[in-house]
C-alpha cells in the first residue's frame, strides 16, 4: 500500500506520499526483517527518482528512508551503488533547506562502511568522504553534527590508512 502511494507521483497529494516514506523508514528502523521487505518490493528507485520533489519535507523523508534501508545492511547498500545512489544524494548537500542537507548526511554516512572492503566499494567511499566536504562551513549545527558522525565512520573504516597518513 505505502509503496503504492508512493509509487503514484504527482497524482496522490505530497502529504500522503511524504507520510508512506515516513512509515516505510519505521518499519525499517532498526528492523532487518522490514529492510528486507521494503528493500525486495522496489522502493529504492521510487526514492531515488523523487529526490528532486520541490516539497522539502518529502525530500527530507526519502531520504531517510534510504539510509534506514542501508543501515547494518550490506545487500541494501550494494544495492544502492548499483543505482547511484550515493551520486544523486550527493547533488542534494547544496539544498536550500537544512534538514534535507542533514538527512542526506546521515544517509551518506549509514552509505559508508559495507563488510566487503572491494575496491571499488573503497573508492566510493573515499568519493564520499572527499564530497562531504562541502558541507564543513554549513551554518546549521544538525548538518555539521551529521557530518562529524559520518567522518567518525569514514575513519573507523580506514583507520591504519589513517594511522599511517598521521605518522608521515
Amino acid at each position: 500500500y505505502f509503496k503504492e502511494l508512493l509509487r503514484s507521483g504527482g497524482k496522490v497529494e505530497v502529504d500522503q506520499r511524504a507520510l508512506a516514506v515516513f512509515v516505510l523508514a519505521c518499519v525499517m528502523d532498526e528492523y532487518p526483517p522490514g529492510q528486507e521487505a521494503v528493500r525486495q518490493c522496489g522502493v529504492m528507485p521510487l526514492c531515488l527518482e523523487q529526490l528532486n520533489d520541490p516539497d522539502p519535507v518529502l525530500r527530507q523523508w526519502l531520504v531517510l528512508c534510504l539510509a534506514k534501508m542501508w543501515h547494518h545492511n550490506d545487500s541494501a547498500k550494494w544495492a544502492a551503488v548499483g543505482e547511484h545512489a550515493h551520486e544523486k544524494l550527493c547533488g542534494l548537500l547544496t539544498d536550500p533547506v537544512p534538514e534535507v542537507r542533514a538527512a542526506v548526511v546521515f544517509a551518506l554516512g549509514e552509505l559508508l562502511g559495507a563488510s566487503e572492503r572491494l575496491e571499488h566499494v573503497i573508492s566510493i567511499e573515499h568519493n564520499i568522504g572527499i564530497t562531504l566536504v562541502v558541507v564543513t562551513a554549513d551554518a546549521s549545527p544538525a548538518v555539521r553534527k551529521e557530518l562529524v558522525v559520518a567522518l567518525a565512520n569514514l575513519v573507523a573504516n580506514f583507520e591504519s590508512q589513517f594511522r599511517i597518513a598521521a605518522l608521515e
